[in-house]
């Protein structure tokens, strides 16, 4: 095989691997400062900062790897091991498209058990082609089963709730949050929703015990994920702006008067 071949080869499977990114991108991106940044999350959960780099080094691996393969074999001498890595390819990118295209940690999670599955064996078979395409694969196989112990628990810290976290109020409320561009609150907003609080202003944060509400079954759902009682730090507040900062530390809410 003469080197120009070689690096169309290569190029291809570059091409193919961040194709793959990029599909996957199109569902997660939208998400991250709305629905995944109200998620309730683990303590040792990466800043988002750190899954970008770390994805565009596994893909590159992942390229290089099943290049290295059908360098030495070609196309029709590595089918089985090239049709392996098509397969967990595809997994990768559903992943996203469940986990935060559908906003179902609990989809994602069944999803990335296979997709570990698929890596393992592809690895396998790699590895009988070429050792080092093998070993370029075991970072890869590692940041999977990382990601399945997050989204586990990101799955039992929210209940599979679609976008629970980020509903804050009531439709019938005089203070609406427009700042909120998650579709499920203006879904549940759009009910009319109706909660009934003790409220209570001190030392500069704001208490609030929820007693229930009208529709019972979505006010429910909503306490039951958000909790009946929260307690957080005033940022602002005027005649017709409430600004508070979350129990998380990050997010805010920013409520305002619509007359």
């Amino acid at each position: 095989m003469n080197r120009t071949r070689q690096a169309v080869g290569l190029g291809v499977l570059v091409t193919v691997c961040f194709g793959a990114a990029a599909a996957g991108g199109a569902a997660t991106y939208p998400r991250i400062e709305g629905w995944y940044a109200a998620l309730a999350k683990p303590s040792w959960t990466p800043p988002d900062r750190v899954f970008g780099p770390v994805w565009t080094v596994l893909y590159l691996g992942m390229a290089v790897a099943a290049w290295l393969v059908w360098r030495q074999k070609g196309l029709n001498g590595a089918r089985g091991a090239l049709t392996l890595f098509a397969v967990q390819l595809g997994l990768n990118v559903a992943w996203s498209w469940l986990f935060f295209g559908l906003r179902s940690p609990g989809l994602g999670f069944m999803d990335v058990l296979l997709l570990g599955i698929a890596v393992t064996a592809t690895l396998v078979a790699f590895r009988r082609r070429s050792v080092a395409a093998g070993l370029l694969l075991v970072p890869y196989l590692a940041w999977v089963a990382f990601a399945a112990a997050l989204n586990y628990s990101i799955w039992q810290m929210n209940d599979e709730l679609p976008g629970a976290t980020a509903v804050s109020s009531s439709g019938d409320s005089p203070l609406k949050n427009p700042a909120s561009k998650d579709d499920e609150f203006r879904r549940l907003v759009a009910q009319r929703l109706t909660f009934n609080m003790e409220w209570s202003l001190a030392g500069g944060r704001l208490k609030k015990h929820s007693l229930g509400g009208e529709p019972a079954a979505q006010v429910n759902m909503i306490l039951k994920t958000m909790g009946d009682t929260v307690d957080e730090p005033i940022l602002e507040l005027t005649e017709d702006r409430l600004l508070l900062l979350d129990q998380d530390g990050v997010t805010k809410y920013d409520w305002r008067r619509v007359r």
